[in-house]
């Protein structure tokens, strides 16, 4: 979205990380929205499905509060189709496939 729409990388990563989490969250065995929830906010109460939503809020209203967006409408210039566009440019690149195991 940096080179597409010109918003700087920080504000970028505020609209990935907490659907990031969100999505790790539901992989069987995927511990890192726990381990955020615990080691950055302090949240170890509940099960972990409550420990990783709890964890991502918290992210979202800290970002919130320094007043950076972490919804992509937000971003007038962001167009729907977006992120299948962010897709088709990768792949046009090389690079399909990102990940902790892009290879996989």
């Amino acid at each position: 979205m940096t080179a597409l729409y010109g918003i700087d990388h920080a504000r970028t990563l505020a609209t990935v990380i907490p659907h990031l989490l969100r999505v790790q969250g539901r992989i069987e065995g995927r511990k890192a929205g726990a381990v955020h929830a615990a080691r950055v906010w302090g949240i170890g109460e509940g099960s972990g499905e409550r420990r990783i939503e709890a964890g991502i809020q918290a992210t979202e209203r800290f970002f919130e509060s320094l007043g950076v967006p972490t919804r992509l409408k937000a971003y007038a210039q962001v167009q729907p189709g977006t992120p299948a566009a962010v897709a088709r440019r990768l792949e046009r690149n090389g690079m399909p496939r990102l990940g902790e195991r892009p290879g996989m």
